[in-house]
């Protein structure tokens, strides 16, 4: 089971809608619950694989929230910068790992969201957009939680 420290105390509905509106798409119902409930915080245990990631696995660093206290750990402010460095990939930045490397859900037509993994070598990602991979992680919210897991060495 995951533990989820630093949260939050949650999102009201008006704020997920909000989310929701600016993000420009419905997010899914397991997320939204997730984001009422916590409001970002840090997971314990954090690790997760991601097939065809060199190095693989990576940690689940913080969950971003919408009343983060930094820029860096909430959610708009993270949409933001994403919109400005990949303008043609709609997603909505979820987390991060201790590198700066992005988990995000995209929205698919089956009106589920995937979870992908954008890697940005060196924190790419703040600076240029060249050199981003990404990488299916989990087909929703839901199966992404249940993949992470405990380091094991």
């Amino acid at each position: 089971m995951i533990e989820i420290a630093n949260q939050g105390d949650g999102v009201t509905a008006a704020g997920l809608a909000a989310l929701e509106k600016e993000f420009g798409a419905k997010l899914p119902e397991d997320y939204l619950e997730f984001l009422s409930l916590n409001d970002g915080g840090r997971p314990t245990p954090g690790t997760v694989d991601i097939e065809g990631l060199p190095g693989s696995p990576t940690d689940v660093q913080e969950f971003f929230g919408m009343h983060g206290a930094s820029g860096s750990s909430n959610i708009l402010w993270n949409l933001e910068v994403i919109r400005d460095r990949l303008p043609n990939f709609h997603a909505l930045p979820i987390a991060c790992d201790s590198g700066g490397s992005l988990f995000c859900l995209t929205p698919s037509q089956a009106g589920k969201s995937e979870v992908v993994y954008c890697d940005m070598p060196g924190s790419s990602f703040y600076k240029a957009t060249q050199d981003i991979s990404v990488y299916k992680v989990a087909p929703d919210f839901r199966s992404f939680m249940n993949k992470i897991r405990n380091w094991v060495h």
